[in-house]
């Protein structure tokens, strides 16, 4: 007989939509075919009008199998009392819901945010959390609270919130740090050619620190801690997904591989992905499976087979210039040429690639539309397998709207064709998106975004290369764009798409 141990397996969040709705619908059908069985906690909608929750169906099946529902509440930041901070947690949908277990709060930290100090809140948030855990109504609920930090150091910075962690771990209430890690990508002395060269760039040290400094603060926190990884695939909110030459997929599951299998990590209380709505349905379905097939299954050997390192396309992102394209120009005169590489200062920061390196993705493709012909680049794709799925992803703006700081919400007027590939048309779009809201850049910022276009084609490889074609007439004979025009093409990725 075999016994294993299994933590809180957490879904954040039910009813949260990716922000590009044209990735999908995780409606409650589309999670119980996909998801649901691989979580045991599921963090949902935090309204409740006249006792019930708009989610009350749900809650009441997936209660019914005895796993928990929460919902995720805000910090009160804007409060003056330690009787303010309990009110809005008491009287939260989590804790009032009969069937519920409690609440998740997002997020804490130390410093400053609105405005308010948090060595002047830790007091009363502290008291608030004492009042939950002696009212008798709450007995079996708790409180999680998410952290703005894998690493409680120093140790003299985070000393206030010692007295609320205490109070916390009194009622086996959890933590949430934030474990956002971006790509890795290969730099002097780091070379990554293999998934394994990924694995080796993953340092035990991280997670020693991280444990060390909880348990510093207050012993036995390390094991409170729910460990919330970034499953972020999409652009322009916020991506971890930020170099077109690597698979994201391959790096969420190397990052769940090195959590099971490294001994710093023994006695975690568990595991989430946030956040759905920054979330892709591939990444979204990819990452249920790796909960299952890494913390319930004890799995220790990675799912996916394919490589860290995409083989498909050289110079996706276009830092080499036009290096490994082919330039059909619609212009070719010396100092007329209608095709080249730029840089474009901010324009990474705009398409929100979460912790990049300055100027990760300011390297772009420049095309200046004729009425006469159109502007094309190709390049031969390889490596592939035949009969294969793959997805190409890429993200195009306007330059000029770029430069003048007044950008319009439209479809670009742009085209990519894929020979000897099958396109599958029920996930393959063209959609405008907005920058990034936390990452402001030249005359753009939340209230003033630059409208990106975000490209998905999902296609299947009838042979083991096809020809990736980029050009800027949405037909060969059809142009359907302003002469004139100045588009600015990167992040061009092909890698295998996971059904």
């Amino acid at each position: 007989m075999e016994v294993r141990a299994i933590g809180d397996l957490v879904y954040a969040a039910y009813g949260s939509n990716p922000h590009i709705k044209e990735t999908g619908n995780y409606s409650w059908e589309f999670l119980k075919q996909h998801c649901l069985d691989h979580y045991n906690s599921m963090i949902g909608d935090s309204r409740f009008e006249n006792g019930i929750s708009p989610q009350e169906a749900e809650i009441r099946e997936w209660t019914a199998l005895g796993k928990r529902w929460y919902t995720l509440e805000e910090v009160p930041f804007d409060v003056t009392t330690a009787e303010e901070a309990y009110e809005r947690w008491a009287n939260s949908t989590g804790m009032r819901h009969p069937l519920m277990s409690g609440i998740w709060a997002d997020e804490l930290g130390i410093g400053e945010k609105y405005g308010r100090k948090t060595v002047d809140l830790y007091p009363l948030w502290t008291e608030a959390v004492r009042r939950l855990q002696e009212n008798p109504q709450f007995a079996n609920r708790h409180l999680f609270s998410y952290i703005a930090a894998t690493r409680l150091d120093p140790a003299e910075s985070f000393a206030q919130m010692r007295p609320f962690m205490k109070q916390m771990m009194a009622g086996n209430y959890g933590f949430a740090p934030e474990h956002y890690w971006p790509e890795s990508r290969s730099r002097p002395g780091r070379i990554i050619l293999q998934t394994d060269d990924l694995i080796s760039d993953f340092s035990p040290g991280w997670e020693m620190a991280s444990r060390e400094s909880f348990e510093r603060l207050v012993p036995g926190a390390a094991s409170q801690r729910v460990l919330t990884l970034f499953t972020a695939s999409e652009p322009a909110w916020e991506s971890a997904d930020i170099h077109p030459e690597y698979d994201f997929n391959v790096f969420l599951d190397s990052q769940l591989q090195f959590i099971a299998t490294d001994p710093a990590y023994f006695a975690l209380r568990g595991i989430q992905g946030y956040h759905s709505g920054y979330t892709g349905e591939e990444q979204l379905r990819l990452f249920a499976r790796l909960v299952r097939h890494y913390a319930i299954e004890g799995n220790t050997k990675r799912l996916l087979e394919t490589n860290y390192v995409l083989p498909h396309l050289k110079n996706p992102d276009f830092v080499d210039g036009m290096k490994e394209w082919t330039i059909q120009p619609a212009e070719n005169e010396t100092g007329r040429e209608s095709i080249s590489a730029r840089t474009v200062p901010g324009m990474g920061v705009l398409q929100a690639r979460f912790h990049a390196e300055p100027g990760t993705g300011d390297a772009v493709l420049w095309m200046r539309r004729s009425s006469e012909r159109p502007n094309a680049v190709s390049q031969t794709v390889r490596e592939l397998t035949t009969g294969g799925l793959y997805s190409l992803r890429l993200l195009t703006g306007d330059f000029k709207e770029f430069e003048t700081g007044r950008s319009e919400k439209r479809l670009h007027a742009v085209s990519t064709t894929i020979e000897r590939g099958e396109v599958i048309p029920g996930k393959s779009f063209q959609t405008p998106v907005e920058s990034g809201y936390w990452y402001p850049s030249g005359g753009f910022d939340r209230n003033r975004p630059y409208w990106l276009n975000y490209h998905q084609v999902v296609f299947r490889a009838l042979d083991e290369t096809v020809e990736l074609t980029l050009s800027d007439w949405v037909k060969p004979d059809a142009s359907r764009g302003t002469d004139g025009e100045e588009t600015i093409w990167n992040f061009v990725q092909i890698q295998p798409y996971v059904e």
